[in-house]
């Protein structure tokens, strides 16, 4: 299988917003947050995200400077979405962000903490890659392909139970200084360059011609 690629000079020119417009563009309220925790995708029950905000408000009531913020289109799960976190009290540390363009959506993820996807199945989730290419740690389900991530430290895969996903998060919110510095986004986002994706295609569509001939 041929992954997706990804175009790094877009992501180079987008700079990290300052902490005081990121919270103004996204966040709009004027709580202070200290850890922030983003989504982006369809809001479709599919994604999993109720499970997500169980998870998250386990962590709430611990340290209510985090927030989680979901960003995307609705596509049938959004109203539900809400419901959860006014039953569960979560208004001030659930923010939904709607829709992002490209450059909003690159400014969203540099400014987090941590990504998470936890999809009941996906083909391929690229926003796991733009997060990469945001230097954010993802943590992702078993049903989303990307065990990549351990390999270079840059996030986890896991069975997406509630309380296993609000462990991870633990982890990945209150690690130490060190195992930060071990992260190795550059190598992991040099495979999916352009240039080498390309080439890639061109060994398999060559191997192709090969066992046709």
């Amino acid at each position: 299988v041929v992954p997706n690629s990804i175009d790094l000079d877009i992501y180079k020119k987008v700079k990290k917003l300052k902490k005081i417009n990121y919270q103004k563009k996204f966040i709009r309220n004027k709580a202070k947050y200290h850890k922030i925790i983003v989504f982006v995708g369809r809001l479709h029950p599919v994604k999993n995200l109720s499970s997500l905000i169980y998870s998250f408000e386990k962590i709430v009531k611990n340290d209510p400077g985090i927030i989680l913020l979901i960003a995307g289109n609705d596509a049938g799960d959004k109203s539900n979405l809400i419901k959860l976190v006014n039953y569960l009290k979560l208004q001030q540390n659930v923010i939904f962000v709607g829709f992002l363009d490209t450059r909003n959506k690159i400014e969203f993820l540099k400014g987090a903490n941590l990504f998470i996807c936890i999809s009941k199945t996906e083909n391929f989730a690229n926003v796991v890659l733009e997060a990469c290419a945001c230097n954010i740690p993802s943590i992702v389900s078993k049903e989303v392909p990307w065990k990549i991530l351990e390999k270079y430290n840059c996030g986890k895969q896991i069975k997406a139970s509630r309380n296993n996903l609000t462990r991870t998060i633990y982890q990945f919110l209150y690690e130490n200084k060190a195992k930060k510095s071990k992260r190795d986004f550059t190598n992991l986002i040099k495979k999916f360059t352009h240039k080498n994706v390309n080439t890639l295609t061109n060994f398999y569509y060559r191997k192709l011609l090969n066992e046709k001939n």
